[in-house]
């Protein structure tokens, strides 16, 4: 992943004086056109290069980007944007689909950032300091829904861990058979 976060930066810094493509996935399948250009024996022109000042600007962003505390949380399925979370949640109390105003979509944010911060049961909190004291059935509820997000979470994550780690399996084997088919099996039965 961090060779790829830097093929991306060396993509968009390149011009056609100085292609920087080395870290970019060639042959005519690559998503990079110039590679692409070059395993087809085409002509390619640089068109979408971004200046140096902006490359100058971005690069520190990039190479945040591929520090290995940040990338390693995208292992087992999990996510390096807390944002893509708060966003669900948001349209999970104001779906897309639905207008509403200006004031009932200040309150689904609201509601959206205490669910965020302190989970469902946050809503608690806010009754109290509204003068409402919350029923026992809803304090129940709510850290009921809140006991089964974290559920559901360990699940999906465990879930797409289980899938990563079959598809890696899978992966290695098919290279392995390719590698045997070519070279013959590196050892059998009475072989040697």
């Amino acid at each position: 992943m961090k060779r790829d976060i830097c093929a991306i930066f060396f993509h968009k810094s390149s011009t056609d004086e100085k292609p920087c493509h080395g870290l970019v996935p060639s042959g005519e399948n690559s998503w990079c056109k110039y590679n692409r250009a070059q395993a087809t024996g085409e002509s390619y022109s640089h068109q979408h290069s971004l200046p140096a000042a902006v490359i100058t600007a971005i690069k520190p962003i990039f190479r945040d980007l591929a520090r290995p505390d940040l990338v390693r949380k995208c292992l087992h399925g999990q996510r390096q944007n807390p944002n893509e979370c708060f966003n669900s949640i948001i349209w999970n109390h104001l779906p897309k689909t639905v207008f509403v105003g200006m004031h009932t979509m200040k309150l689904g944010v609201h509601g959206a950032v205490i669910t965020f911060c302190c989970g469902n049961i946050g809503k608690c909190w806010v009754l109290k300091k509204l003068g409402i004291n919350p029923g026992e059935n809803m304090i129940t509820g709510l850290q009921h829904c809140d006991k089964m997000r974290i559920t559901d979470a360990n699940r999906s994550a465990f879930n797409m861990a289980k899938k990563a780690r079959q598809t890696s399996r899978k992966v290695k084997k098919e290279l392995e058979d390719q590698l045997e088919a070519k070279e013959g099996p590196s050892h059998a039965a009475g072989q040697f």
